[in-house]
C-alpha cells in the first residue's frame, strides 16, 4: 500500500481514537455544555473528511471499501463550512454509532 494512503488511513484512526477518549465520560448534555470537547470534535471530524477526500482522489479502490465515506465528507463540509446549523444531536449520535466503525474499517484496511 502506498505511504500516502497509510498515513491518511492512519490520520482517520487517530482522529477516531481521539474523539473517542475526548468523549469517554460524557453524556449527550454534557457534550452540549463543553465547548472545548465540541470543538476538539468536531476539528477531528475536518481531519477525517479530509483524509477521505484526499483517499478518493488518490486511492479510489481503498476509498470505496469505506462505507458511507460520501456522507462522512459531507458532514465534514457542513461542520467546516456551515457551522450554524451543525446538530449537537446529530454529531453525538455520530460520535456514538459511526466513528467506533469507521476506525475499525479503516484499521483493517490499514493492517490488510
Amino acid at each position: 500500500m502506498d505511504h500516502n494512503i497509510r498515513a491518511y488511513l492512519y490520520d482517520i484512526i487517530t482522529a477516531c481514537q481521539h474523539i473517542t477518549s475526548f468523549t469517554a465520560s460524557l453524556s449527550l448534555d454534557d457534550y452540549r455544555g463543553d465547548i472545548r470537547t465540541k470543538a476538539a470534535c468536531e476539528r477531528m471530524f475536518e481531519v477525517i473528511g479530509e483524509a477521505l477526500r484526499r483517499l478518493r482522489t488518490e486511492s479510489p479502490h481503498v476509498y470505496a471499501q469505506i462505507p458511507d465515506a460520501d456522507q462522512i465528507i459531507a458532514f465534514r463540509n457542513i461542520i467546516a463550512h456551515g457551522y450554524e446549523i451543525v446538530d449537537d444531536t446529530l454529531v453525538w449520535s455520530t460520535i456514538t454509532h459511526e466513528v467506533p466503525a469507521l476506525r475499525m474499517t479503516c484499521e483493517s484496511l490499514r493492517n490488510g
